[in-house]
């Protein structure tokens, strides 16, 4: 019975935040004198069902890599609890206050349910790097295309291609043992 409480107590929780959010939400007005709510009511709801889609597969896909790296990083874990544990995450990364929360609470959850934090904050946060890394990617690929033409913005396209370098070493070395035991001979 206590749980059945203790699960309605954080159903409410979370329903009220998402109040709150949505309240904030529609009570601001952008610089167009546009408000949220007559922006979202003139949406195409096929480009928007599609988004919805995409974005399920992009997230279904992402709890898949993060069960994968715990799993590789020696943690005994099934797909549900997994699954259910990054969902959770995403949740606090999309609705409450910064990026890191969810995170957080994956590896917290995980030491609570496996004892294994270490490992699960290897994969988190190997999981980070690995995202920023690819949307690196897709930011470097639409600048080369936009501002390769425009002079006066090919600055724009300097610090991607910086970050997409380091990354790029980070990762060769992280994967290859000759790189690595050359740069431990360094």
């Amino acid at each position: 019975m206590t749980k059945h409480i203790w699960t309605l107590l954080k159903f409410v929780f979370s329903v009220g935040l998402i109040w709150m959010v949505l309240q904030n939400a529609w009570a601001e007005v952008d610089k167009g004198g546009v408000e949220l709510r007559s922006t979202l009511f003139d949406i195409n709801l096929s480009i928007f069902a599609m988004a919805v889609v995409l974005n399920g597969f992009s997230f279904v896909g992402s709890a898949f890599q993060w069960h994968k790296l715990l799993v590789y990083q020696g943690i005994s874990i099934s797909w549900a609890t997994s699954f259910k544990n990054y969902f959770v995450g995403l949740f606090f990364n999309h609705f409450l206050l910064g990026n890191a929360g969810g995170d957080v609470q994956k590896v917290v959850d995980l030491h609570r349910q496996k004892n294994q934090w270490k490992e699960a904050l290897v994969a988190t946060l190997f999981d980070r790097i690995f995202g920023l890394f690819i949307i690196n990617g897709f930011a470097l690929i639409v600048g080369w295309v936009y501002f390769f033409n425009h002079d006066k913005l090919q600055i724009l396209i300097w610090p991607s291609t910086w970050i997409a370098l380091c990354l790029s070493i980070f990762f060769a070395i992280l994967f290859s043992k000759r790189l690595s035991r050359l740069l431990l001979k360094l």
